[in-house]
């Protein structure tokens, strides 16, 4: 069962943090129109690997090679081009929004705004619209403006302060935690949006943000504990829960006990 299958969705996204909250709502069977550049699309679309006739490839080698790594961050999700910058360009996608049900974005802050697409451009033209930003810091505030990537928000939201062994520096999570956790809570504030409406008949803005994502998840009990009691935050495998953890076997594995 697809419980989104009666929504569109106009997904004005690029990299990773937008596209992944779109092909999030695509699986749950929304439609979804991604918005790209005239002659260049979605900037993911130039960076490899690549995949075409002659196979896989670091390099694009024939024109109909295309970015695996766009393929999998935007699977399900239909794709159109607009120049978001002309006149025709905006009018073409207020038209758009007056068919769908969701506007997803996660351009600069205020990007969109001033090329009079902010939120209450295009609630004006469909006031049941649900709009939801994501950017690195919110749409206000002092870090508003600052350029966000997911390193530098592992390391300000102190999730990198509990990552990695007690004798080492602060460490990054290994993947893009921050471009990956926001879009799921986009996707659950959209959900909760839906709702709303249902009972109402009125959209609304939401805007959400990878520092904020990664903070929520920083709100466990027993790191506070141990803030309180000035312990090593780094653990490396290990925890404070014993049993519970990683140890080395008699026969050289790593073994997981979990006793509980």
């Amino acid at each position: 069962m697809q419980p989104l299958s009666d929504l569109r969705v106009i997904a004005i996204t690029g990299f990773l943090a937008g596209p992944f909250l779109g092909m999030t709502l695509a699986r749950l069977g929304a439609e979804v129109i991604k918005i790209e550049r005239p002659g260049a699309g979605d900037a993911t679309r130039a960076a490899g690997p690549f995949a075409g006739p002659q196979g896989l490839s670091d390099e694009r080698r024939t024109p109909e090679d295309i970015s695996t790594r766009f393929l999998k961050r935007n699977q399900g999700v239909k794709s159109v081009t607009l120049d978001l910058k002309s006149e025709q360009g905006r009018a073409l996608l207020l038209e758009l929004a007056r068919k769908s049900h969701v506007l997803i974005e996660n351009l600069a802050p205020g990007a969109l705004a001033r090329m009079g697409l902010g939120y209450e451009h295009v609630s004006e033209a469909n006031p049941s619209i649900i709009y939801c930003s994501i950017t690195g810091y919110g749409q206000s505030g002092a870090y508003s403006r600052m350029p966000a990537h997911d390193p530098q928000v592992q390391g300000m939201s102190g999730l990198m302060d509990v990552n990695g062994h007690p004798d080492g520096p602060p460490t990054r999570v290994g993947f893009y935690i921050g471009d990956m956790v926001a879009p799921l809570y986009a996707a659950l504030a959209i959900a909760g949006a839906l709702r709303v409406r249902e009972k109402t008949g009125k959209g609304q803005y939401l805007d959400v943000s990878m520092m904020d994502s990664i903070m929520a998840l920083m709100a466990i009990d027993n790191l506070e504990e141990d803030i309180a009691k000035g312990l090593p935050l780094r653990m490396g495998n290990n925890t404070r829960a014993g049993p519970t953890g990683l140890y080395h076997a008699s026969d050289g594995d790593v073994i997981i006990v979990d006793v509980r």
